[in-house]
């Protein structure tokens, strides 16, 4: 991709009506655009992102038996009448189609702007419900793994509300997170600070030795057992021809979410510093002047040749100091430069890295995987 002809610009200031990092950081490097509060729309740096994260997310639910299904944002009155919700639950957006004068509901969990995960599974029994679950619980530590944040992120017994005892959230260990939860120094499994009072021990190891930390939530799963099966009637006939609830289980992942996560917990004073995995391009090359423009262009046809992916700085109206502080701001994993100094060889330097290394061509397709 040329970034001369990228349909977003940097800016060099920080957005006033934006507090939190992750919002600052992707607004000024032309990620997401403020729609509403709490609503953005995604760009093309922004959606290449999340394109690599529902990838991530979608090899990993096929992995334990998934299948992708996109489901309607609008729903009948009478499926949250059946489940005694319609009047229960306070967020339900409500209208009454013009067209055909039935009341209908905006999923309050389908809207596209949020870009949610949900999973579901169905089974013949509590037991088998139960070992799915575990099988789950390992997706989605691999899920967070791949995207970057394994270290960080831990998993959390929180309140199961009207399903269960327990509910578990994945929360991700940030200064800046929304979220209270209590870490267990002993074997990693955190409690919220919501059923602390009922939970002053870990439920894990039975060790008292808690500690209050900041996080933000980029996951929860949770056992919905027969709750909205038996309201609808959804059974199967076991071998004895007998009628039998099915049970179910619910796997969420926020993936707008995840991606501002990311951003708070992989950042610094001059940009962000996106995991490989998901970052929006592997390299980002820039043309400092006149003098390297030819060797550029050819590095870059060469690079889109072998499926290196890569932004190229080919903008002619900025300043090397311009181009290189809107690298840091992007922050794309490796940074690449021909100019007259490096001669023969190609600067690179890794983001998350301050060291500058002189590098052959080959080296670099080889560092590259190709």
């Amino acid at each position: 991709m040329l970034q001369s002809q990228l349909f977003t610009r940097t800016s060099k200031t920080a957005p006033k009506e934006e507090e939190a990092i992750k919002a600052i950081l992707l607004k000024r490097a032309g990620f997401v655009d403020k729609l509403m509060s709490g609503v953005y729309t995604f760009l093309p740096l922004g959606l290449r992102v999340i394109h690599r994260i529902s990838q991530i997310i979608r090899e990993e639910m096929n992995a334990v038996g998934g299948q992708e299904v996109s489901m309607p944002v609008l729903h009948p009155k009478k499926n949250w009448e059946q489940t005694d919700r319609w009047n229960s639950v306070d967020i339900l957006f409500k209208f009454t189609s013009y067209y055909t004068k039935t009341d209908l509901v905006l999923g309050p969990t389908h809207e596209e702007v949020v870009l949610m995960k949900d999973m579901y599974s169905f089974h013949a029994s509590e037991a088998d419900l139960d070992e799915y679950y575990e099988k789950a619980k390992i997706a989605y530590e691999t899920i967070f793994k791949r995207v970057g944040l394994g270290k960080q992120t831990v998993l959390t017994y929180a309140s199961g509300g009207t399903f269960s005892k327990y509910s578990h959230e994945y929360q991700t260990i940030v200064e800046t997170g929304e979220d209270n939860v209590f870490l267990c120094q002993k074997c990693n499994i955190a409690v919220n600070k919501e059923i602390i009072a009922d939970q002053s021990t870990c439920p894990q190891c039975g060790n008292k030795d808690l500690k209050p930390v900041k996080a933000a939530e980029v996951g929860n799963i949770f056992k919905l057992g027969t709750k909205f099966s038996k309201p609808f009637e959804f059974q199967y006939k076991d071998q004895s021809g007998s009628l039998q609830d099915i049970w179910m289980g619910c796997y969420g992942i926020g993936i707008s979410r995840l991606m501002g996560v990311v951003v708070e917990a992989f950042h610094d004073d001059k940009g962000m510093i996106w995991p490989e995995s998901i970052a929006p391009y592997q390299i980002h090359l820039i043309c400092l002047d006149d003098t390297s423009k030819t060797k550029s262009d050819i590095l870059y046809q060469e690079l889109q040749k072998n499926q290196i992916e890569v932004l190229y700085d080919d903008r002619m109206d900025k300043t090397p100091g311009e181009k290189l502080a809107d690298a840091d701001l992007i922050g794309i994993p490796y940074r690449v430069i021909l100019s007259e100094r490096t001669g023969d060889n190609i600067e690179i330097k890794k983001r998350s890295e301050s060291d500058i290394k002189l590098i052959s061509k080959k080296e670099l397709f080889v560092q590259m995987g190709k």
